[in-house]
């Protein structure tokens, strides 16, 4: 497990310079004619895919990647780390600030670390198996009072908009 432990602690290292890369190349999205925004922002996903699994591969032996991005996908082994470089794209192409990067390390089977960027407010959360959740380092804890008092949101496929 020490070797989950440091590449959880590297993955933190390098989620400040994915939510700097995310930001800017959003707010490049945003300067692109309509016509041109879609394939921009798969670039993105690729872009922070292919950044995520070159650092973690040049660091870590026995670490098969699994990203969203099919043609993101490398190395070998029982630890596997699954990444969805940008979830919310389509919010990005029409200027909507709500946009993540997840990152979850699945060994054996089991998930036992995830992240989740959010490069505009600039929050960080991350969680350990059995060790609880953080928000930029704090430690945070789950609401027990129930969905009654809770905020939920759904989204509906975004295909229309283009």
């Amino acid at each position: 497990m020490e070797k989950i432990e440091k590449l959880s602690k590297f993955i933190l290292e390098l989620a400040p310079e994915v939510s700097r890369k995310i930001k800017d190349s959003c707010r490049n999205i945003k300067k692109i004619p309509r016509n041109k925004r879609q394939d921009r922002t798969i670039s993105l996903d690729h872009q922070i895919g292919a950044y995520w699994a070159k650092n973690i591969l040049k660091r870590f032996d026995g670490v098969r990647i699994d990203s969203e991005e099919s043609a993101d996908r490398a190395g070998k082994g029982e630890t596997i780390v699954r990444i969805d470089p940008v979830d919310g794209s389509k919010h990005a192409l029409c200027g909507i600030d709500l946009v993540a990067s997840a990152i979850s390390v699945t060994y054996k089977g089991e998930v036992v670390f995830g992240l989740v960027i959010n490069p505009f407010s600039e929050k960080f959360y991350w969680a350990y198996k059995n060790r609880g959740a953080f928000l930029n380092g704090k430690r945070i804890k789950v609401n027990r009072e129930g969905i009654e008092t809770s905020f939920v949101m759904r989204e509906d496929p975004t295909s229309k908009l283009f």
